[in-house]
C-alpha cells in the first residue's frame, strides 16, 4: 500500500475534526448570534436581506479559507512523514 493510500483515512478524519468548529459557527450565525458585519450594515440603513447576504458571504469566505489552509497544511505535513519509498519516518 502506498503512503498516500495508508494515510488517507487519518488525513480525512483530521480534516473533518479541524473543520467542525468553523462549520458549527457558520450554522449558528443569524440564529443565535448577530455578527458585527450584519448589525453594522443594518445600522447603516441597508435592507436586512442585503445585510444577511453580506454576512453569509463573509462567513463562507472564512470557512473556505479555513478549509483551504487546513487541507494545504495537512497535505504538506503528510509529505514530511514519509520517504520517497513510502516508508514512515520515525521521529525521536
Amino acid at each position: 500500500m502506498s503512503a498516500t493510500d495508508a494515510f488517507r483515512p487519518i488525513l480525512r478524519e483530521s480534516l473533518r475534526t479541524a473543520l467542525v468548529p468553523q462549520i458549527e459557527a457558520t450554522k449558528a450565525v443569524g440564529i443565535i448570534a448577530l455578527p458585527g458585519a450584519m448589525v453594522g450594515v443594518i445600522l447603516a440603513g441597508v435592507e436586512p436581506t442585503e445585510a444577511v447576504r453580506v454576512q453569509i458571504s463573509v462567513m463562507y469566505l472564512v470557512l473556505g479559507s479555513v478549509a483551504t489552509t487546513t487541507t494545504v497544511m495537512s497535505i504538506g505535513i503528510s509529505r514530511q512523514l514519509f520517504t520517497r519509498a513510502d516508508q514512515l519516518i520515525r521521529r525521536s
